[in-house]
């Protein structure tokens, strides 16, 4: 895709998530048992008890090129007036005054980290900062999950204090598992993680699925869908 879209004109931008920096770190708890196989098939399994045993880590080493590759992405990127993010930027990282910069070349420090201890004092606290729930892999504080309002009471003018911060109008992030893709807060942020349906063995969608991209257009946002059309987003939606 990086090469059709330079071709083109474009650019294809990959940010990590919570997932790919919890494999790289070795957290390989909630990986799908399918990648087991992955493993026997390249003999890179060790005993065949269960998905903890299997070395997965291997496959992203700073050795391999696909650890190599990973290990040049961006956490947060910012694109004219948007920011793009896994998850959440809080206000914490917003009081800590880490730039976008900030933030990506730390990730990309804690990725290579092979112990903890290995950096310094200050170091340590923000890659405790950046892996943890206030973190932009993880973060749900613009959301009241608990009682299934994605809409914070009062929340709307910390947010732009946050968006302001970084010189920016919006926020688009992932994470959430949503059924359509959300505005929130006068468009102030866009949730896209709309969860892709299972896909039987013909690899043929059923006709009521609605996966869906998120179309930014001469400073418009649209709603793609499935069947061809174009929703565009308001305020009202």
């Amino acid at each position: 895709m990086k090469k059709q879209a330079e071709t083109a004109g474009g650019k294809v931008h990959y940010l990590l998530g919570n997932h790919e920096i919890g494999i790289l770190k070795g957290r390989l708890h909630r990986i799908h048992k399918k990648y087991e196989l992955i493993m026997e098939k390249l003999d890179l399994d060790n005993s065949g008890y269960s998905i903890a045993s299997f070395d997965y880590t291997k496959l992203f080493g700073q050795d391999t090129e696909f650890g190599k590759w990973l290990g040049t992405k961006n956490g947060v990127i910012k694109i004219n007036n948007v920011l793009f993010s896994h998850a959440c930027i809080s206000t914490y990282l917003k009081k800590e005054q880490l730039e976008i910069n900030d933030i990506n070349n730390y990730t990309r420090k804690l990725l290579k980290l092979k112990h903890y201890y290995a950096a310094d004092k200050d170091e340590r606290e923000i890659f405790r900062r950046l892996k943890g729930f206030w973190g932009p892999y993880w973060c749900d504080e613009y959301f009241s999950l608990k009682y299934i309002k994605w809409e914070k009471k009062n929340f709307s003018n910390r947010l732009t204090e946050i968006l302001d911060y970084y010189n920016s109008d919006t926020i688009i992030m992932g994470h959430q598992h949503i059924k359509k893709i959300t505005p929130l807060y006068d468009n102030k942020v866009i949730l896209i993680g709309v969860s892709v349906p299972y896909i039987p063995e013909n690899d043929i969608l059923k006709d009521n699925s609605d996966p869906q991209m998120l179309l930014i257009e001469n400073d418009n946002m649209y709603i793609l869908h499935f069947d061809g059309t174009k929703e565009i987003i308001t305020k009202d939606m």
